[in-house]
């Protein structure tokens, strides 16, 4: 049946805020207006409302307890404490119904009945007559979600009718969208009347007479639900059917309710016997969470379950979404129902979706439970038979689960093991009473008090503790995450009691979890530090060329062992992304597509791969609330416009790692010059908070210049020294950097190969063959790349120092413009410099075929012992107290560390306030190259997962104001605007303007 079931919780209708929230979802919903649905819509749905719940982090009794307390008073024969107790629930529908503007006559013969009931049933007991206190519980507790039910209808009725209204009126004035025709056509088939009240137990929800915890008749579930159902569809073919969640009648038309987890078995019940196309559950957190977020805040969402991992998780502390009771209703049926948890206080979030099958994605641990209360005993065992005996004795002791046993040798001798839950009740010594009365209850009732038996040394109580089960598809059977976990509990133990080195309590495996016995005081912080362990790191990556590519097979190789999980990928036309992230054979089918030429915008990746969405580029914040947690965009293209990403991926609380030189080098406007365009002030404005990223630790930059030979990381840490004489106030006492480095590998591969003697066409056609250079050659003999990288570090040093970007001079010349310079001095044709830019290959060669005998002159003017490098230097003038850059062809000294390079090898020397140039440590090295670039981004990646894990703290070096700060920029609201503040926050995001 094309038919969906929407569920709303009781946080989700706790008050008339949130019940007008859910309203508006149902209307949303129902006249397909939510463009952020993720989902399929059907043409029909219901709705299942549970009772008013407590408002999300809020803690008081709610409707079900204060009913059960007039269940409880009414035993005791006090009518005014029952009265009292229905009037503070009726009370509070009253108030709901008047902040809504909506009558009391909803659910007015509902509390008239209770109170009718609560008289009755006091006064058979004053009598001396029986009560059935289970049946009457059913008939005072039911009118919770009978009660909630037709509020929120009549006020989606309402928001319905006045949505027909304005429809009308637009069709009169302006016409209507081509969605708006289609919805109004669905309201005026309603005639007037949008919704229908219906009470399960007069709709084939029929259960046996087991009061308080009922279940469903096999006629109910097979035949009786679906046939009601079609027939309410029949009469009503475009309304809204809402149902009462919970509740049911016996066959004998008595009220009965359907226990632990009674709305969901409502619901499930439902959509099983209608077959229907699907079911949203509206919680109030973003889907099932990995972990208690009361220990863990932002804790991740698992965006896919089966229905098997949703209930271990529910019966092992975990989130109790969706419990066994009404998964088997599934189960029984066959029927593949697709659940969707979602947020109905944030409902654009995707949420969770669970299923009969696990989608496996990389990554495993899906959630991690906790059992308080937990008492671990162990016993020693003269024979085999003894475990059993002991064992069902344990079981008939009241107030205790037995959650684990095992008889197995330990150090040679046979022991019994059991892990029990237990129950403490207020005003009970339950130390006392599940330690040694335990004890002496197996004593009685298995040995008969038999002397010898279980004395001090011969059993093991360990009180105070919990269980924590970690779960997830094969996690159990990782020997790598089985020892995460084995090292963080011995490593919290340790902290705590410098004794305990080696974790004494039992551990469990299976091949989908691993579960713990830790001290009950340890729980928080074993928790916290091992799901920094185990969650997953987020990536969006940007760019699938060379470089790319190899960045993304580097990760699936480390998928599983580092927890990385791919949300986007990113080319120039869009993003290719999916709820979850990719898991390792999308992420193949990703490359292969690129192998044939394919963009991310190919209409055939969301058919290779289930759930895979495209995006544009600019939808950034989509990408990222597919996922929770942590988030880097690593940016492998050479797109200058990946500044308006970086900032707003800074604004939405990324980290970015980059090896695109391009966003940091772009050329700005001096501050306050008269051609400067609003533009281009913002434009400054953006460059500044990128550097300034940088040095907050938010922006990590190593392969930018000289790949993974670490140069921007060696002068961060140069700039991080002795902070007071880098940030001094007065510019005559602040320390000064100079830089001088040759950083080209291509440039460097072609000066070796003069240095050989050969012709400068020959030495550039090495390098073309070689594959040296871009397919254009003048990109790199241009020298643009090494202005571009030198014109990075002169900004850190800058923005560390307080400087101006702009104040800095700067001198450029292409590889071949001495060259140029000399051919046009020696010829009277002039040779166009111009011309050969964008020429390829060969053609480039043989252009420079012309230049080779104005090269031998300059070669035969070089100074002996001295050699032609293309060096990039960054020097400081004392007296007039301004930086300089130079980029060129120049000589050095042939034994000086420049002079003495060979082949593509890089190499950048610093000197603090003028002392010699010295490598603080780098080594010659490729400066390029797909191997070293990729290096470079999986080394920044390592620095990042380590302070994300909590292994290691975000480095953060002040950043002093200078007047280009100050400035006036762009607006707070401004998406592109980054303040360590608003990152801090992670506030919710904008669109991009």
């Amino acid at each position: 049946m094309n038919e969906r079931l929407l569920k709303f919780g009781g946080s989700s209708v706790s008050n008339a805020r949130n019940i007008a929230r859910a309203a508006d979802l149902v209307v949303d919903d129902y006249l397909d207006m939510d463009s952020q649905n993720h989902y399929s819509h059907g043409n029909n749905f219901g709705v299942i409302v549970s009772a008013l719940g407590t408002p999300p982090g809020k803690k008081g009794p709610k409707v079900t307890d204060q009913l059960l307390s007039a269940v409880s008073a009414i035993n005791k024969e006090d009518l005014d404490a029952a009265l009292k107790n229905i009037y503070v629930v009726r009370d509070l529908h009253y108030n709901i119904l008047e902040e809504l503007r909506l009558s009391r006559s909803l659910v007015d013969s509902n509390f008239s009945a209770l109170e009718q009931l609560a008289r009755q049933s006091v006064k058979r007991l004053q009598d001396g007559q029986q009560i059935d206190l289970k049946e009457l519980s059913d008939s005072l507790v039911a009118a919770g979600e009978l009660s909630s039910t037709p509020i929120l209808a009549a006020l989606v009725e309402r928001k319905l009718g006045e949505a027909y209204k304005k429809l009308k009126e637009k069709e009169g004035n302006h016409g209507l969208t081509e969605n708006e025709r289609k919805a109004l056509a669905k309201l005026e088939r309603c005639n007037g009347s949008y919704t229908v009240n219906v009470d399960p137990g007069d709709a084939g929800f029929i259960t046996d007479s087991n009061f308080t915890k009922a279940a469903l008749l096999d006629t109910s579930l097979e035949t009786d639900i679906a046939m009601h159902y079609q027939s309410l569809r029949s009469r009503n073919p475009n309304k809204i059917l809402f149902y009462a969640g919970f509740v049911a009648k016996d066959v004998q038309g008595r009220r009965t309710t359907l226990g632990r987890d009674g709305s969901n078995v409502t619901v499930i019940a439902l959509g099983s016997a209608i077959k229907a196309s699907g079911l949203t559950i509206y919680t109030d957190t973003d889907g099932v969470l990995v972990a208690n977020p009361k220990i863990i805040g932002g804790t991740q969402t698992v965006r896919h379950l089966s229905y098997d991992e949703v209930v271990f998780l529910a019966q092992s502390g975990g989130m109790k979404v969706v419990q066994n009771n009404s998964l088997d209703i599934l189960k029984k049926k066959e029927y593949p129902l697709k659940i969707v948890v979602r947020n109905s206080f944030n409902p654009n979030d995707p949420g969770t979706i669970i299923s009969p099958y696990s989608e496996k994605s990389g990554p495993k641990i899906k959630g991690i439970g906790i059992i308080e209360d937990v008492v671990y005993k162990e016993f020693a065992l003269e024979e085999p038979d003894d475990f059993g005996v002991i064992e069902e004795s344990i079981e008939r002791y009241k107030d205790v689960r037995l959650l684990y046993s095992a008889c197995e040798r330990k150090d040679g001798k046979l022991v019994g093991r059991f892990l029990l839950a237990t129950n403490p009740i207020k005003d009970r010594d339950n130390d006392a009473y599940f330690g040694k009365g335990l004890i002496d209850h197996i004593k009685k009732e298995v040995y008969d008090d038999m002397p010898g038996r279980f004395d001090d040394d011969s059993y093991m109580h360990v009180p105070d503790c919990a269980l924590i089960t970690y779960c997830g598809e094969g996690l159990g059977a990782s020997d790598l995450d089985f020892a995460k976990v084995v090292e963080t509990v011995a490593n919290v133990e340790h902290r705590r009691n410098s004794k305990a080195s080696v974790h004494h309590l039992p551990i469990f495996r299976n091949s989908d979890s691993v579960q713990v016995v830790v001290p009950k005081e340890s729980v928080d912080e074993i928790v916290r530090t091992t799901y920094n362990q185990m969650k997953k790191i987020n990536i969006v990556l940007y760019g699938l060329g060379k470089v790319g590519s190899n960045f993304l097979r580097e990760i699936i190789a480390k998928y599983d062992e580092q927890g990385f999980n791919v949300v986007g990928v990113a080319d120039s036309s869009g993003v290719l992304a999916k709820i979850g992230g990719f898991n390792n054979i999308d992420l193949g089918i990703i490359l292969e597509g690129k192998t044939k030429g394919r963009k991310m915008d190919n209409s055939l990746y969301p058919s290779e791969i289930f759930g895979a969405e495209y995006l544009p580029n600019s939808e950034l914040r989509k990408v990222r609330d597919m996922e929770k947690g942590d988030f880097v965009l690593v940016d492998a293209t050479n797109d200058p416009n990946m500044l308006s990403i970086h900032l707003y991926a800074l604004h939405l609380g990324m980290d970015i790692i980059s090896v695109n030189k391009t966003p940091y080098a772009l050329p700005i406007a001096s501050n306050g010059a008269k051609e400067e365009t609003q533009k281009k002030r913002r434009e400054r404005f953006y460059v500044n908070n990128l550097f300034r990223a940088i040095f907050e630790g938010r922006e990590h930059v190593k392969g930018t210049v000289g790949a993974d030979l670490g140069v921007p990381t060696n002068l961060i840490e140069i700039l991080a020294k002795d902070h007071a004489w880098v940030l001094a106030k007065d510019a005559k006492d602040r320390a000064y950097i100079s830089v001088r480095g040759c950083m080209s590998g291509t440039l460097g591969y072609t000066v070796s190969e003069l240095d050989k003697g050969k012709k400068l066409s020959e030495a550039i056609d090495d390098a073309v063959k070689k594959g040296f250079t871009e397919p254009k050659p003048f990109d790199d003999y241009s020298g643009r790349d090494v202005l571009n990288k030198i014109l990075i570090l002169w900004r850190m040093i800058a923005t560390r120092s307080g400087i101006d970007l702009n104040d800095c001079e700067i001198e450029h010349s292409s590889f071949i413009q001495v060259v140029v310079d000399r051919y046009n001095k020696d010829h009277t044709d002039k040779f166009d410099l111009d011309a050969v830019a964008q020429l390829k290959g060969e053609t480039f060669v043989e252009r420079m075929r012309s230049l080779d005998d104005s090269f031998d002159q300059i070669r035969i003017e070089v100074k002996q012992d001295h050699t032609l490098r293309y060096v990039a230097e960054l020097s400081y003038d004392a007296e007039a107290r301004r930086y300089k850059i130079s980029v060129g062809l120049k000589e050095v000294q042939k034994e000086s560390r420049l002079g003495e390079l060979t082949g593509p090898n890089n190499l950048v020397l610093f000197s603090v306030n003028g002392e010699s140039f010295r490598s603080y440590g780098l080594e010659p090295g490729p400066g390029a190259g797909v191997p070293e670039t990729t290096n470079a981004i999986m080394h920044d990646l390592e620095e990042v997962v380590k302070v994300y894990r909590g292994s290691s703290q975000r480095r953060v070096l002040a950043v002093p104001e200078n007047h280009s700060h100050r400035e006036k920029g762009p607006r707070k609201s401004d998406p592109l605007y980054y303040s360590p503040r608003r990152d801090a926050a992670r506030r919710k995001g904008i669109p991009l303007l």
